[in-house]
């Protein structure tokens, strides 16, 4: 039998050799789905040619890529792609003759990144504004407090940037051992090629400098062409140079010299002239970096630190503290003048947390000394619980309790964010079903964040300790006191929550780009991470609430139920003014008085047309506990001096602006959001 399997085209092995030992390039770290090599001319034709045919047909007008950046030549790929399409164009029938095809990238941006203009495509499918507008919603000064609160309660005080290198260090020891190998010799090979180095140039140094190198490598890729390993981009030269200075104060000094090296073999700044294997140490690379980044940040360090849980998730970089409505006006002024068709999501099939559940934990930020408050109760009441339940910690080496302080805290914001309206004490079967979502969802935490447990070795006392505690905090002794509480805080938060869902649904439709609507965000949408956010849709509900001619409540529980008809109302006005939104201009309004940092207000214009989004943010200083805004002076500042009438598309009210100026007592004096179009 040993002899027989010796003859095969494969290696059977235990599955857990599978990270060191695979000789195929992976989705991610899926050994089961095999990339293939798009950049050969017969396999882009053999896997494009369905895809084209349909949209010669008309039966698609676009295409979205997924996960782009783990292609060899990503701009090679966008621009052959977009060749094909405007080929076929011709080819539609009627008037679909006349548009270019929609090109969309799922792709993560970094900060102050930017999809190449020359890759031919109409932009992301909305990661960054995901976070754009998250961050928005944030308060700066109370997430600042709420980081204090993390540090205090679990006593991590490792600052971000350095959770997030010493998670890449794990996954490349242990989850992408192979691919880091094959880079590292290829660029062995490489260094082979180099005369004055043929014999000065050992592996394991290569592989020393390398795991430094691509620990301190901060972003998804660089986008070099690997057909001739040339210098690559300033945006590129940036991203090397901050990796190899990062590398360069965690080696020893004898490794120096050969980190200058690889360095430049991987594309810093070289005039040496390259090669084949120069172009396959690139490759090789440009597609580890990717799910190094994805890995380590998204499925890693967001499960380990989260003083705020609404900032980690997916395109965001938590780092950042709120940056304000100046950055997002920023933001949406590139967009529209660089990719005026790029896609706008604020849930996905990938988001850690659903759109709503954003935006109730967001809310903390405006509360966070209550919040730190209530939290500190509760870990100090649990204390004794977790006594009686030790487990063993990561391989049985360790007795801890479960759960860590750090996963505690992560869970009750979960617990927080996702509470389903009107849960109380008392409901049994509604605790126990959500106990199960939540269950799964901590689960998948414990395991991503690599600390305790895992998938490739899950520690069974770990995960069964920590959902001992759960279901006695929602279903056992320690639900008479928690629920009630934790429902409490589900209700005060409620005229908040509502207000900034609101205000991030508005802003999705009347900022620059495509409005993108999830499988029934149209209703609140308070789910978690995968597979509960992608549970079977009620469209019969969804039909029947669209039918009716029901008003907008713009109070309590309901205003949050109004989110679908403020969606169909501003996608009515889309509908009748598209060039006001697909071409518009981008106009940020300022807005002055005593409670301006309260709003975001914009304006669109295409020729005469002209429409004004005006968006409440951080309401909970405002609203309280009830739902009355009080904004005393403040005014936005409107576009033409000119006294005009203006009406709200979405509650029907007139307004009349003087002298270029609306009131907000008049705007926002009981809604949270208005969509203003001249009359």
């Amino acid at each position: 039998m040993h002899t027989l399997l010796q003859a095969q085209h494969y290696q059977l092995s235990w599955w857990r050799n599978a990270a060191e030992q695979i000789n195929w390039r992976r989705f991610f770290e899926v050994s089961e789905l095999a990339g293939v090599r798009v950049e050969q001319d017969d396999v882009f034709d053999a896997t494009h040619a369905l895809t084209l045919d349909l949209y010669a047909q008309g039966l698609i007008d676009g295409v979205r890529v997924d996960h782009v950046d783990g292609l060899a030549d990503p701009a090679a790929y966008c621009q052959r792609l977009r060749q094909q399409l405007s080929e076929r164009q011709t080819q539609r029938p009627g008037a679909l003759a006349d548009a270019p095809a929609w090109l969309v990238l799922e792709k993560i941006l970094s900060p102050d990144e930017a999809v190449p203009a020359a890759w031919g495509v109409d932009g992301t499918t909305g990661y960054d504004f995901m976070d754009q507008v998250g961050a928005v919603l944030h308060n700066g000064d109370g997430e600042a407090t709420l980081r204090k609160t993390w540090t205090e309660l679990t006593g991590d005080d490792v600052p971000f940037d350095t959770q997030v290198q010493r998670a890449r260090e794990q996954l490349l020891s242990e989850n992408f051992g192979g691919e880091f190998d094959a880079l590292a010799r290829a660029l062995h090979r490489h260094a082979a090629d180099q005369s004055p180095y043929r014999n000065d140039v050992s592996l394991p140094a290569i592989r020393r400098v390398l795991f430094a190198f691509l620990a301190a490598f901060r972003r998804y890729r660089t986008y070099s062409s690997t057909t001739d390993a040339g210098i690559s981009s300033a945006p590129d030269q940036q991203a090397l140079q901050q990796a190899y200075d990062g590398a360069l104060a965690t080696l020893h000094l004898p490794d120096h010299a050969l980190l200058f090296r690889v360095a430049q073999w991987l594309g810093l700044a070289s005039d040496e002239s390259k090669g084949a294997r120069a172009a396959e140490a690139l490759r090789r690379f440009q597609q580890l970096t990717p799910p190094l980044a994805a890995k380590s940040i998204e499925d890693t360090v967001f499960y380990r630190q989260a003083p705020i849980l609404s900032r980690n998730d997916v395109g965001s970089w938590p780092a950042d503290v709120s940056p304000g409505v100046e950055a997002f006006h920023a933001a949406n002024a590139q967009r529209a003048t660089d990719f005026p068709r790029a896609l706008l999501a604020t849930a996905t099939h990938d988001h850690k947390r659903g759109e709503d559940t954003r935006a109730r934990l967001a809310v903390l930020s405006d509360m966070a000394d209550a919040w730190s408050a209530a939290v500190r109760e509760w870990m100090s009441a649990h204390v004794a619980w977790r006594a009686t339940v030790p487990c063993h910690g990561a391989e049985g080496k360790t007795l801890m309790a479960a759960p860590s302080p750090a996963d505690e805290l992560m869970l009750y914001q979960a617990l927080l964010g996702a509470w389903p309206a009107g849960l109380v004490a008392g409901d049994k079967a509604g605790l126990a079903a959500f106990a199960e979502r939540v269950a799964a969802w901590q689960e998948k935490a414990a395991r991503e964040a690599k600390n305790v447990s895992s998938w490739m070795l899950p520690n069974a006392d770990y995960e069964a300790a920590s959902r001992a505690f759960l279901n006695d905090l929602l279903c056992g002794r320690a639900a008479e006191k928690f629920v009630p509480q934790m429902a409490a805080w589900a209700r005060r938060l409620t005229p908040a929550t509502a207000a900034n869902a609101l205000s991030q649904t508005l802003l999705r439709l009347t900022s620059p780009g495509v409005p993108d609507l999830y499988q029934g965000s149209d209703f609140a949408d308070f789910s978690l991470v995968d597979p509960d956010n992608r549970r079977p849709v009620d469209m019969e509900a969804r039909r029947a609430a669209l039918a009716s001619d029901a008003a907008i409540a713009w109070t309590g529980d309901a205003l949050l139920q109004g989110k679908q008809r403020v969606i169909q109302r501003v996608l009515t006005l889309r509908q009748s003014e598209p060039l006001l939104f697909c071409g518009g201009e981008y106009l940020p309004l300022e807005v002055h008085g005593a409670k301006a940092s309260h709003v975001i207000a914009f304006a669109r214009r295409h020729e005469d047309k002209l429409a004004i989004t005006v968006a409440l943010r951080h309401p909970a200083a405002l609203l309280g506990d009830g739902n009355t805004l009080d904004w005393l002076d403040t005014r936005v500042e409107v576009p033409g001096a000119a006294d005009a009438r203006w009406n709200d598309v979405l509650s029907g009210n007139a307004w009349v602006s003087s002298a270029g100026r609306l009131a907000l007592d008049d705007v926002l004096g009981v809604s949270p959001v208005a969509l203003l179009v001249a009359v």
